[in-house]
């Protein structure tokens, strides 16, 4: 019960909020893999057409973009292809896809998606794009031999507009790199079929999609119910006089030789220009959870729905529902900040004895059920990470900077930004570094400058996957240097340092290609 008033509170602060909220959509801050379709999809762009302060070399993976970051690169190459004397079929093709991926975006800084559709004549013709990249290069790796390592992936994409729709397949090899985390990849990569209308946004398939923090090293891929392993849909909604976006994702994956649900559900809204906020919830379950958790306003609500009306079974404590809230506050465009809450159990009867408030609602509201147990009684199981990102501190959009710190209790569990919205790169979690499900700290810093190379340095000290029995303490650090050689071609130097168990350094020297 005590899940229930926390999700009261929160939507009627949600809702009080709306009052004054703007119409556009948010949570454009969201990051999104450097394997996502969109940078495959720059590159390609950027290949074959011009744009001010623009390469492929930015969109190689040793840069992740939140979604406002991309969907201004999207406009740019957009204003590019206007002022062309011929746009390429090849080029209208893929800037039509990333303007419809991209059009909320578009639409919360006033620009027109109908307008950077006319500019691309051809974007409406059905088509293929083949698109791949690979590095092959030269790694050193203390206390193993040095060799050369091959990573490719390649894919083809299938453009329609009526309705619109993308279909993505993609093949990937990709050896393991025990010295950065980095689990192998061979064979079928990606399986996707993403449709959207202004409105709406539906993706079904196969993809590379995390399942939370605490369960470190678990994919989907090659683990699968048949190819299909996540479906995930995002619309508006009218929400009493305002509007929010609700997303709704289905996920399965294989643990230990146990097939393993995982259902996500997460309200976004704008209270104001500078704040964004979401509120969602995680069900992992060992059996389909019931519809009861699907018309629940919220997983907060659904102990209730579940035990009062339905005694439905179907969604236990042990199989890990867990809520979480995101406040992102935007004070200047030099400067973000933001807190990520994660809530798994809580002692709310001890925290409102202790203000001398549980007696008289236990008094008042004894008869809903709410509040059954004695303050004590409850544990606490919980985290919370803080953060700053700069994304411009010299002024001229090329030196960008983050840091964060995070703090959960010993055994937090999945995390309920959900899979769609969790992913590692070299081993680190990228969407929030750490997450609510670590301890530590996390710094990054990077230059792009506007020609042809990017530097980045990160450095990581932390308790990672709390929820995985024998967490132990590591540290990471790493450079990278990459130089633009052509239209599509760099070389890349790296250096990662990675100390665990026992240190382990790999540097690495590749060369690079893209198309």
């Amino acid at each position: 019960m005590i899940r229930l008033w926390l999700a009261a509170l929160a939507v009627v602060c949600l809702l009080c909020a709306g009052a004054v909220a703007d119409e556009h959509p948010q949570l454009t801050h969201t990051a999104l893999p450097p394997d996502h379709w969109s940078y495959s999809a720059l590159r390609s762009v950027l290949t074959d057409l011009d744009v001010p302060g623009l390469t492929p070399l930015r969109y190689m993976g040793d840069v992740t973009f939140n979604r406002a970051e991309l969907a201004d690169a999207v406009w740019r190459a957009c204003l590019a292809a206007r002022d062309r004397e011929e746009t390429d079929d090849h080029i209208a093709r893929w800037l039509g896809a990333l303007v419809r991926e991209f059009s909320w975006e578009l639409e919360s800084e006033g620009r027109s998606r109908e307008e950077a559709l006319s500019w691309l004549s051809s974007s409406g013709e059905t088509d293929y794009a083949p698109y791949g990249a690979a590095a092959l290069g030269y790694v050193s790796r203390r206390g193993s031999a040095a060799g050369a390592e091959l990573l490719w992936d390649a894919g083809a994409a299938r453009f329609s507009q009526k309705p619109h729709s993308l279909g993505l397949v993609e093949w990937r090899h990709r050896p393991p790199d025990r010295s950065q985390d980095r689990i192998g990849r061979r064979g079928l990569h990606r399986l996707l079929v993403l449709s959207d209308k202004p409105a709406q946004k539906l993706t079904v398939g196969r993809g590379i999609y995390r399942l939370g923090v605490g369960a470190r090293g678990t994919y989907n891929t090659g683990a699968l119910a048949g190819s299909v392993d996540h479906i995930r849909y995002r619309d508006k909604i009218q929400l009493w006089g305002t509007k929010a976006i609700l997303d709704v994702g289905w996920y399965t994956h294989r643990n230990q030789g146990e097939r393993l649900w995982v259902l996500t559900k997460r309200l976004e809204k704008r209270l104001s220009p500078e704040l964004e906020f979401s509120l969602s919830d995680t069900a992992r379950t060992r059996s389909i959870t019931s519809p009861v958790y699907f018309i629940s306003p919220l997983g907060l609500w659904a102990t209730l729905l579940r035990d009062s009306l339905f005694q439905d079974p179907t969604v236990r404590e042990d199989d890990n529902l867990m809520n979480h809230a995101e406040l992102y506050w935007t004070p200047s465009e030099d400067l973000h900040l933001y807190v990520d809450a994660a809530l798994d159990e809580t002692d709310l009867a001890r925290v409102l004895d202790t203000v001398g408030l549980y007696r008289p609602l236990q008094w008042l509201l004894g008869w809903t059920g709410a509040f059954r147990s004695e303050p004590g009684e409850g544990v606490n199981e919980n985290g919370v990470l803080l953060g700053l990102y700069a994304p411009d501190l010299d002024g001229e959009g090329r030196l960008a900077a983050r840091i964060e710190y995070a703090w959960a209790s010993p055994r937090l569990g999945i995390t309920s930004r959900g899979a769609s919205l969790d992913f590692f790169s070299n081993g680190l979690p990228m969407q929030h570094r750490l997450g609510p499900d670590a301890r530590g700290i996390y710094g990054e810093i990077r230059y792009i400058p506007h020609s042809d190379w990017l530097a980045k340095a990160y450095v990581d000290w932390s308790e990672r996957g709390l929820s995985v029995p024998n967490t132990r303490r590591q540290t990471i650090w790493g450079l990278s240097v990459s130089k633009q050689l052509g239209r599509n071609t760099s070389l890349r130097l790296g250096l990662t340092h990675h100390r665990a168990d026992r240190p382990s350094t790999a540097a690495s020297l590749s060369f690079q290609t893209w198309f």
